[in-house]
């Protein structure tokens, strides 16, 4: 299958995801087993950035969505990861996703229906589950003690 283009250009999708730290122990939410893409595999939340939409605004709004929270991103804070898809729907098309270190403000969690669990855990913890490739490298670049 050929790249998909529009206008001539190649289709990228950017997904952003946000790494939220409350104590020692970091937010991973359980993708639903009907979802296309790495169901049942644990995941930051986050979402896909629409045409024209900020950054910033995305990120919070699909936080919120996914788990009722309300987080700050720290815009100097993110990781850049990108891929083909080798969804058969989505088959070719690049994904890059940023995933940003992210203040918790406030709210109580509460799960989307594309979610199916939550956990708040120790990176050591965290990096034992069943972690999508990009959600581990991620998780490991955003953590890394700076030198």
């Amino acid at each position: 299958m050929k790249r998909p283009h529009v206008d001539g250009i190649p289709q990228v999708v950017l997904s952003l995801k946000a790494l939220i730290k409350s104590g020692n122990s970091y937010l991973l939410i359980k993708r639903s087993s009907k979802l296309d893409y790495a169901p049942g595999s644990w995941d930051l939340p986050g979402g896909k950035l629409g045409i024209g939409e900020d950054i910033n605004k995305t990120l919070t709004r699909e936080v919120k969505e996914e788990t009722n929270l309300t987080v700050k991103p720290e815009n100097m804070n993110f990781y850049l990861e990108k891929h083909k898809s080798e969804v058969k729907k989505h088959e070719g098309i690049m994904y890059v996703q940023l995933a940003f270190k992210s203040q918790f403000i406030k709210g109580k969690l509460k799960l989307s229906e594309e979610h199916s669990d939550f956990k708040w855990l120790p990176l050591k913890q965290a990096l034992k589950l069943n972690l999508s490739p990009e959600t581990k490298r991620s998780l490991l670049s955003l953590t890394r003690k700076k030198r």
